[in-house]
């Protein structure tokens, strides 16, 4: 029986509005203003983007698939052009705003006089549906954690340290030298950054760095939601049963809220891949055309390539699971072997920039990886430095061998203390495999989730993070539960454990989020609220109630020894993370007396140092270190010679000291 359904998207859009309101209406508010330029970004991307999908995978395709590419595409696109536009220097506020503009007019032209087919408002519905209204809270919690000032979320990411050392640190060093250039003390500077180009592009847009960030994580918000629509738009080709039940399976993955909260990379990568994916499983449809299939191939591989401009990560566990699964799929060897060519070859295309860019800055195309194939050492690096960032991130001793490796995957995926995972895509996605009658289509996403697993547990340190991936397929697999036309038991079964999963998903979410914004009882007003860290009110910034007031310096110099979360330091600083070669330690082991470091100082043009011991301390007791001639007594050696200690600064109750601020007297001002 066909309905009128244009009035249901409205029943949980209510209760996701209710549900902001309820725990605070000023979120609702802030995600509503600084998420007006997010949307502005997203719609001339996705404009663009199908414009592009369009001609990619021809006209014989469903709307919303064109549609879906098309977001994909356009933020592969959009983040890539930030990337060449960005390294030329060209990153002034009225030229992006012009030009996403004209992406956006030639998008909807192509909407216009394209000959689109639109979906009919009269469509099938399954009863299913009502299910996603359980998605509702997770969406909710979504908004709210999205407008939280970068810093407050979560305990396990060191309260966001990424996102102030790099993910948003790097794109406000880019809009204040107004070029993406090298960064020679900070390594993760030549990471893959696509989503950090989006992030950069909010700045530009917004013409400030810190109301650009707060759009930049709500644009990563919505990406997280675009996972949903990709999950569902994936599964509505095997059935609406399965695209409504995938929808909610990855709308209610604790990750996703998890991510939303923090500016990372994972959201923009989640969903590349999902995309990705979904085009590959397309190319393996029985009644698809050759044509056809080597467009949805190509499209594959050039989704797979921008989840690989994101995250190094992705290219053991999106890039080459599609890879070798395009070689698993129908046809004589020659075609499987054309199959993964088209994938690898469309992956090589979108990831290439980033490889460019690399090898001209540094030499070696996945710098600081492969260190081993491409010695090369630009500024800030060398033998040393890559010896270290390599002996860091190798597994510890005590997750070296098998059974540890299977210890930690049991704590950090299936016991995972917060649930992010959560039981549900475990127990569908082996449901699915085990008791139902499986297709080539579920044996290619059972390979993927295989093949992803070993690339987790062999080739990263197994962070919980690091295994998100994995969602993709498990999401996909649960979704196939619903694919037949099941007897009345079939569905009272799926629907009661996909109930009890999503309800024990949300009581996980929800008491990880009362973890960050309840105090003995009372909610924690975080919303919007930046200059509690500008102004030092946040425990560990106090030093920035200093650094960041009227009556500092307008012309200070600051040099930072320890601290690398820069990003909401505003006087002019200079800091080095971990794993660089540190210019300060450098000038200490040349020095031949303690003069010759003040003189150092000074020719720097440093009018203050700012020395965070806590810092030091606690990269000391981890595997990364600290190097060992920055020591407190070289610090009072200086006193003498001009280095004048006028602040200490303590956290907590009772107070714990933790960093002390220095003036360089002899400076020559």
């Amino acid at each position: 029986m066909k309905h009128d359904t244009r009035w249901f998207p409205g029943i949980p859009a209510a209760l996701v509005i209710a549900g902001v309101c309820i725990e605070s209406p000023t979120a609702l508010l802030l995600f509503v203003i600084d998420g007006l330029p997010a949307v502005l970004i997203l719609v001339a991307a996705t404009l663009i983007g199908t414009r592009l999908a369009r001609v990619l995978l021809g006209e014989n395709v469903e709307f919303r698939w064109k549609l879906l590419v098309g977001v994909a595409f356009g933020l592969g696109v959009v983040s890539t052009g930030v990337l060449i536009l960005g390294s030329l220097g060209l990153m002034q506020q009225t030229l992006w705003i012009v030009l996403l503009i004209i992406l956006g007019s030639v998008g909807a032209w192509s909407f216009r006089h394209g000959g689109w087919r639109r979906p009919s408002q009269q469509i099938e519905q399954s009863s299913l549906r009502w299910l996603l209204l359980l998605v509702s809270p997770f969406l909710s919690l979504i908004v709210i954690v999205s407008v939280t000032p970068p810093g407050v979320l979560w305990q396990e990411e060191g309260s966001g340290y990424d996102v102030l050392e790099y993910h948003l640190e790097l794109p406000r060093e880019y809009l204040a030298a107004e070029q993406i250039t090298s960064t020679p003390h900070n390594v993760y500077g030549h990471f893959p950054a696509n989503a950090e180009m989006l992030y950069l592009l909010s700045m530009i847009v917004v013409d400030d760095v810190y109301a650009g960030a707060a759009t930049a994580k709500i644009l990563n918000a919505l990406i997280g939601v675009g996972c949903l629509l990709a999950a569902f738009v994936i599964g509505r080709h095997y059935g609406k049963r399965v695209g409504i039940v995938s929808a909610l399976l990855a709308g209610s993955t604790g990750w996703i809220v998890y991510l939303s909260g923090i500016a990372y990379v994972e959201n923009l990568m989640l969903f590349f891949g999902f995309v990705a994916t979904g085009a590959l499983l397309r190319a393996s449809d029985p009644e698809v055309t050759e044509s056809q299939r080597r467009r949805w191939l190509t499209t594959s591989g050039l989704l797979a390539g921008f989840a690989c401009g994101c995250k190094y990560t992705a290219i053991p566990m999106i890039a080459a699971p599609l890879v070798l699964l395009a070689a698993s799929t129908r046809g004589t060897l020659a075609q499987r072997c054309r199959s993964a060519a088209l994938v690898a070859t469309g992956c090589l295309a979108a990831f290439s920039p980033w490889l460019v860019k690399n090898t001209v800055l540094t030499g070696n195309p996945v710098f600081p990886l492969a260190s081993n194939v491409f010695a090369s050492y630009p500024d800030g690096w060398g033998e040393a430095e890559a010896r270290h960032f390599v002996d860091s991130h190798r597994p510890a001793p005590d997750e070296s061998s098998i059974a540890d490796r299977a210890r930690l995957t049991w704590k950090r995926i299936l016991a995972d203390p917060n649930q992010r995972f959560g039981p549900v895509l475990f127990i569908l996605a082996a449901w699915a495999m085990v008791f139902m009658r499986r297709s080539r289509l579920d044996v290619l996403l059972a390979g993927m989730l295989v093949l992803q697993f070993l690339a987790w547990v062999g080739l990263t340190h197994l962070y919980a993070r690091f295994a998100v991936p994995l969602i993709i397929p498990l999401v996909l697999l649960g979704g196939r539960v619903a694919r037949d036309r099941p007897s009345s038991r079939h569905t009272w079964t799926m629907t009661t454990i996909i109930v009890a999963g999503v309800i024990f998903n949300g009581y996980h979410m929800w008491g990880l989020y009362q973890q960050h914004f309840y105090h003995e009882g009372q909610r924690l007003a975080w919303e919007g609220a930046t200059e509690f860290f500008t102004t030092g009110q946040g425990a560990g910034y106090e030093h920035l109630s200093v650094l960041n007031d009227a009556s500092f310096p307008a012309d200070a110099k600051v040099l930072m020894i320890g601290d690398a979360k820069a990003f909401y330091v505003q006087p002019d600083v200079d800091y080095c993370v971990v794993f660089n070669r540190n210019p300060f330690v450098t000038a200490i082991r040349n020095a031949t007396s303690q003069a010759d470091i003040m003189n150092w100082l000074t020719s720097q043009g440093y009018s203050h140092v700012l020395v965070n011991r806590a810092e030091i301390s606690r990269l000391r007791r981890s595997r990364y270190g600290f190097p060992d001639e920055i020591t407190p007594g070289m610090f009072d050696s200086l006193t003498p010679l001009g280095l004048e200690h006028i602040e200490s600064f303590a956290t907590g109750d009772p107070p714990t000291w933790y960093a002390n601020l220095f003036t360089v007297n002899s400076i020559s001002r």
